[in-house]
């Protein structure tokens, strides 16, 4: 009776353990499970992604909606450091006025620890921005875990934004400057492990601006993937509303082929 015990013991102890190897495998594959929250790991030396994104926000009586379009190229310098380019378009309609604007910038992303190999993730963000009328310095902390099928991340994000404008008469530039505090996080359960990888979850941001709270959006994140060493693709989507804002929703949308 003690050696069953003892085999149904291995055999509990190898499943698990051959479980957390595969999570592991597809966690260093694919580090995108949410559409805004960023992950530890980078893409691999030497690999590429080309990622489209969508965001659209809108207010369900129409006095506001914006859309939000960024193409981004990721590099993995090395396995622990990351390189991004950003082209950003913006466009805003608020009470019939439209405004538009574009952007570049430019991310470094330092990757610590790998949650498939630690128990904990960390990894460093740094984003620049340079715009027509603004520059934008963006910072990221990121802390993401794993159990068993099951990922978490949060992501502390300091921001601060110089705008300027050209006085009509004088001609002199004005400057000012904003700061912001956004907390992203997420949770997602990947109910396939085959290929393709899906995960469900949800997903939430909350702004601080103006010494106040002003944004705090939550809604279902989900993930589609393919998985390989290199080579793949994945969709990953956010439906959030706004708690604070009220009547406002805020989706996004990300397209994601790897290299």
């Amino acid at each position: 009776m003690a050696r069953k015990t003892n085999n149904i013991g291995r055999q509990v102890l190898m499943g698990g353990f051959i479980s957390l190897l595969v999570v592991a495998s597809v966690a260093s594959a694919q580090d995108r499970f949410f559409a805004y929250s960023y992950s530890s790991p980078n893409v691999p030396m030497g690999g590429v992604d080309i990622e489209p994104w969508i965001t659209y926000y809108w207010k369900t009586d129409g006095s506001a909606r914006t859309y939000f379009q960024r193409l981004e190229f990721e590099y993995g310098i090395t396995n622990w450091l990351q390189s991004s380019f950003y082209f950003n378009y913006k466009q805003k309609f608020v009470n019939g006025k439209v405004s538009t604007s574009t952007s570049f910038s430019h991310a470094l992303k330092f990757s610590v620890f790998n949650p498939s190999v630690h128990p904990v993730g960390f990894a460093f963000y740094f984003e620049y921005y340079l715009g027509a009328t603004f520059t934008e310095v963006e910072s990221r902390v990121i802390i993401d875990k794993w159990w068993g099928n099951n990922k978490a991340v949060i992501n502390l994000i300091p921001e601060i934004e110089w705008e300027y404008e050209k006085d009509p008469v004088s001609g002199e530039i004005y400057s000012s400057r904003k700061e912001e505090f956004r907390i992203e996080y997420g949770y997602t359960h990947i109910v396939r492990l085959k290929k393709p990888l899906i995960s469900i979850g949800f997903e939430g941001l909350a702004g601080y601006e103006d010494n106040e709270w002003e944004t705090l959006f939550m809604g279902p994140a989900l993930l589609w993937a393919t998985t390989g060493n290199r080579a793949g693709a994945f969709i990953a989507s956010t439906l959030g509303y706004d708690f604070i804002g009220k009547n406002a929703y805020q989706l996004r949308f990300i397209l994601g082929i790897t290299f």
